[in-house]
């Protein structure tokens, strides 16, 4: 009876801590799109940039946002753009390397960090994800076969930032310029030449 007792006793903390591995990689994904949440995604991103400052290595931030998303929900209902935040994330993944992270930054606002890979390089890996979700995100959500999904992206390359946020927040600005500029489009940071020269 003792050493079944030790048995149960081993079985229930196997079965908690595969409980317990299983809710810790639920609280590090977007249950929605299946990558990574905001919080995780500091948690990977944050050593990532640290590592490239230290060593004077290229990293760049891809911030990207649909066009128009609201509209989905709006004129079908936000199941479809649920569908419309998965098929785009799976999109995504399919786009980048095992190393690159990926992560639902808030809302329908994805955000992609890429180790050893200057601006030119991720704006072009940008660029292939933009066609790609123009030509294909709309065909694999059903009701949406006439619609067309198009999203911005910004681009920024780690120059004299000093934290992984003022990397993010010039991602983000590129991004926000790239709506300004006619949307569906990539931009790429530009430092000024006082952030270089700083």
């Amino acid at each position: 009876p003792a050493l079944e007792a030790r048995d149960e006793s081993q079985v229930s903390r196997d079965e908690i801590e595969t409980t317990n591995k299983a809710l810790d990689q639920m609280s590090m994904h977007d249950v929605l799109p299946g990558c990574l949440n905001r919080r995780a995604f500091f948690e990977t991103a944050v050593p990532s940039f640290q590592r490239a400052h230290e060593q004077r290595l290229p990293i760049t931030f891809i911030m990207m946002d649909f066009d128009h998303f609201k509209s989905f929900n709006d004129n079908y209902g936000h199941q479809v753009g649920d569908e419309v935040l998965k098929v785009t994330a799976r999109i995504l993944t399919g786009g980048v390397r095992n190393e690159d992270v990926l992560c639902r930054y808030g809302g329908e606002e994805f955000c992609i960090v890429m180790p050893g890979t200057g601006g030119e390089e991720a704006a072009r890996v940008a660029e292939q994800l933009r066609i790609t979700i123009e030509s294909r995100a709309a065909k694999n959500v059903r009701g949406l076969k006439d619609v067309n999904i198009t999203a911005s992206f910004g681009v920024c390359e780690f120059a004299q930032h000093k934290t992984c946020e003022d990397l993010i927040r010039d991602a983000d600005e590129a991004l926000y310029m790239a709506k300004e500029q006619g949307r569906n489009r990539v931009n790429l940071h530009k430092p000024t030449l006082q952030a270089v020269t700083a």
